[in-house]
């Protein structure tokens, strides 16, 4: 009897330790924050997240955006982690298509999260009904202006193509250059591509094109590149663009040598701080009145792999991650918007500015490199680079992006 009491109290005593004993569940994120105050802030989250869930042990891979994009599909074929950073839209279509994201419609429904951002994100990481990752972020392109020398020339930011024509020829009669472009790096000049055909041709027509179902031989396609040849031929951007990155051409809107600058929110981490108040923001403007104005907004988003381990434990992390006061604490750090709608923006005028009309904006586009195949995306922006230099050769531009379409898609 002794004996069997004794048993009894060990096995009451194995009941109390072997919870405490088992090891944590691990979860494995790679990452694409990477600049120091966004990691900075991604490390404060995942520690908060841990401190409310011993249960899991999350463990946190950096790497750089271009890294990443020639890894993942390599990690997610052979050694997945439990979540991985990458894009919406047609770059997240590829993974889906081949059965390498894991659907998490059943982590949406639960925290009913359609009813939390706008149909604008939630369009962008839905694929046949179902959604393939959480978004976190998202950044607003649009035209930054100079307000003091709009004032100095009594102009209103433009709303209407003729408004965008009339403040252009008056900037270039005085001396400033209407547009900062660099394009050394290819994609800066495809948001012009993209906002055209977007306010032209609407959306639906401009996703079409970016999924090979429309070919550039449209009618419709070559006024894309006739309005923006009325702007190239009047010499409205920067002089020999393609030898600036962006960076360096956002000098000529800080200097006051250009008036306007067409450039996603990533640049206002890199305005002067006395020049913040000079610097102003107008959503790319009106050509066709009879298309919604859609733009251009790409999304970050983290996914979870198909053959991930502990996808259990993945989803906990991303209904953490996308609560409003995280939401707010990353793109404070990251200086772009939050996607989650009970989200703060930014302290900052401009972002806040966004954050309203990001809201209210039916569709998104994920910017024309995203939105492509990698091999077109990067065949057509460098026939957009060569129409900058020679817009007289449009024909021959846009066979040329033909003939990459049907090759990529055909």
């Amino acid at each position: 009897m002794k004996n069997m009491r004794r048993m009894l109290a060990g096995l009451a005593l194995a009941a109390v330790v072997a919870p405490a004993a088992q090891a944590a569940t691990p979860l494995i994120i790679n990452s694409g924050l990477s600049n120091p105050p966004s990691a900075k802030a991604f490390a404060e989250i995942v520690a908060e997240f841990n401190k409310q869930h011993p249960e899991i042990k999350t463990e946190v891979n950096i790497y750089d955006h271009e890294a990443e994009k020639t890894a993942i599909r390599n990690w997610l074929v052979a050694s997945p982690p439990d979540l991985v950073y990458w894009y919406p839209g047609t770059r997240m279509h590829l993974f889906v298509k081949h059965h390498l994201f894991a659907d998490v419609s059943d982590l949406w429904k639960n925290l009913d999260f359609k009813s939390k951002v706008s149909p604008a994100v939630t369009e962008q990481l839905t694929w046949h009904g179902k959604q393939w990752g959480m978004p976190y972020t998202y950044y607003m392109w649009g035209i930054y202006y100079r307000k003091d020398l709009f004032k100095k020339y009594g102009l209103e930011p433009p709303k209407t193509w003729d408004d965008l024509l009339k403040v252009s020829a008056t900037l270039q009669k005085n001396g400033i250059k209407p547009f900062a472009l660099g394009d050394k790096e290819l994609w800066p000049a495809a948001a012009w591509f993209d906002y055209l055909d977007m306010r032209i041709n609407g959306y639906a027509f401009h996703e079409k094109l970016c999924h090979g179902k429309i070919p550039y031989t449209d009618p419709r396609v070559r006024k894309v590149f006739e309005h923006w040849a009325t702007l190239i031929k009047n010499d409205y951007f920067t002089e020999n663009a393609t030898s600036y990155r962006w960076q360096g051409a956002q000098r000529f809107l800080v200097n006051g040598k250009a008036g306007m600058f067409l450039i996603g929110s990533f640049f206002q981490q890199n305005i002067p701080e006395d020049k913040r108040d000079e610097i102003g923001f107008v959503r790319f403007p009106q050509i066709n009145p009879d298309v919604a104005m859609a733009e251009d907004a790409p999304i970050d988003m983290f996914a979870v792999p198909q053959r991930a381990e502990h996808k259990k434990a993945a989803k906990t992390f991303l209904a953490f991650l996308v609560k409003p006061e995280n939401q707010t604490k990353l793109n404070r750090a990251l200086g772009q918007l939050p996607v989650v709608k009970a989200a703060e923006a930014p302290n900052n005028p401009i972002l806040q500015h966004q954050f309203q009309i990001m809201q209210k904006v039916e569709h998104t586009a994920q910017f024309y490199d995203r939105d492509n195949k990698p091999e077109m995306a990067k065949q057509a922006m460098t026939q957009f680079q060569r129409f900058l230099a020679y817009p007289d050769q449009m024909d021959s531009i846009i066979k040329k992006l033909e003939q990459a379409r049907q090759k990529v898609y055909e």
